[in-house]
Parts: C-alpha cells; sequence; structure tokens
C-alpha cells in the first residue's frame, strides 16, 4: 500500500500534524503589499499634484499671491468685430435640430478686421462648414468648445493669410441648440 510521508523534524505540529507556518509569511506579506502600496500613493501625489509638492517644499501660492501675479499681467485686447445670425442644422440630426450662433474675432489692428469685412462671406461659409460636421453631442460638450473654436480660428486664419493678416482670439457671443 501507499505510505505515508513522515514530515521532517520540526514541522510537526502539537497534535502530531505537519504545522502551516504561513502565518508569518502571510503577515509580513500583507505589511509589504501596503508598504508598496503607501509608498506608490505618495510618489503618484508628489507628482501628479503640484499642491502637494507646494505645501512639502513650504512654497504653496495663496489666493492673494495669484491674484496679484495676474494684476501683474493685464490681457491686452485688440480690434474686435462680430458675426451674427449663424445658423446650421448639425451633422446626423436629420434637420430636427439648429444651432444659431454669433461669433465674436479678434485682430491685434484694423487692417486685420477689414481683411475679415473683406472676405467675410468665405468666412461665414467656413465657419457653417465646421459647425455643420459636429454632431449635437460634439456641439453640446462644452469640454469640446476651445477645441471648436480653435479649428475655426485656424479655418479663418488660412482664409486672412493671402491679406498677410490674422486673427488672435475668436469668441462665441452667442451659442444656441435646438
Amino acid at each position: 500500500m501507499a505510505e505515508q510521508q513522515q514530515p521532517a523534524d520540526g514541522d510537526v505540529g502539537a497534535e502530531g500534524k505537519p504545522s502551516k507556518g504561513g502565518g508569518k509569511t502571510f503577515l509580513v506579506t500583507i505589511i509589504a503589499v501596503i508598504l508598496v502600496a503607501v509608498g506608490a500613493g505618495a510618489a503618484a501625489a508628489y507628482l501628479f499634484f503640484p499642491q502637494v509638492t507646494a505645501m512639502i517644499d513650504g512654497t504653496e501660492q495663496t489666493a492673494e499671491d495669484i491674484a496679484e501675479e495676474e494684476a501683474a499681467e493685464p490681457v491686452e485686447y485688440g480690434e474686435f468685430t462680430e458675426l451674427q445670425g449663424l445658423m446650421v442644422n448639425p451633422a446626423e440630426s436629420n434637420g430636427r435640430r439648429a444651432l444659431m450662433v454669433s461669433v465674436g474675432l479678434e485682430g491685434q489692428d484694423a487692417d486685420a478686421l477689414e481683411a475679415v469685412g473683406l472676405r467675410e462671406i468665405v468666412i461665414r461659409d467656413r465657419i457653417l462648414s465646421i459647425l455643420s460636421s459636429l454632431t449635437v453631442d460634439q456641439l453640446t460638450d462644452y469640454a469640446l468648445r476651445d477645441s471648436i473654436k480653435t479649428r475655426m480660428l485656424l479655418d479663418i486664419n488660412s482664409v486672412l493669410a493671402q491679406d498677410e493678416v490674422a486673427l488672435s482670439r475668436l469668441y462665441f457671443t452667442g451659442f444656441i441648440v435646438q
């Protein structure tokens, strides 16, 4: 018949059965896992959250410091013009939805705005083409607004490039989706 193996000396428990011996190993493993997790969390906080780094270094900026910096660097605006009453049907809306937009355009001087006036029909067409290519979900996603404005500004500036002028900023002065 099959013989039972006897455990080596020292591996026998009080009842004559082999001891499991995993209690201490398990505890050491748990402690090691906790220490690694805490270390990884501290490293992530230090690298990805500059506020934590600033608090540790003692260089934390207060709201007053930030306000002083903003006051020291005022925003300089140029000349403005506005294109009003731009209406399109968004992509995939089958004519059931509409977007009405007014756009403010900023140029550094009057020459840029004069060029906008001369090319207004082309600029309106470019804006309408971009907006009509977007779905209602894209148009109503506020996180995408800056990328939409950037795309429109780049396209408008490509039209104005032949006049050797460029716009610096584009603003939505009206934005209604129905």
